[in-house]
């Protein structure tokens, strides 16, 4: 079973974990802010902590959240041995 961590769960975090949703042999849960209402219902497993998605220990993490945070998102994992996915330019 691989473990996928999505931090950001706006338009591009759903659109990977619908991509993802479809494959089989996954575990996928999610680093979010708040708690607030998604557009759609999702079937995620939600941390919102770091510590706790650390501990869920992915193997890898897709980062879909604001852009100014991609760094300071992607370091711990990245420390933790995990494989890191950011699609935007890091500021």
């Amino acid at each position: 079973m691989i473990k996928i961590l999505i931090i950001g769960l706006g338009s591009i975090g759903q659109r990977h974990f619908k991509i993802l949703s479809n494959l089989e042999n996954l575990k996928i849960a999610a680093l979010r802010t708040s708690k607030g209402l998604l557009k759609h219902n999702l079937s995620i497993n939600n941390f919102y902590e770091i510590e706790d998605a650390l501990k869920f220990k992915p193997d890898g993490v897709i980062i879909s959240n604001p852009t100014s945070l991609h760094a300071k998102s992607a370091l711990p994992f990245l420390k933790q041995g995990s494989k890191v996915l950011i699609e935007k330019p890091i500021d």
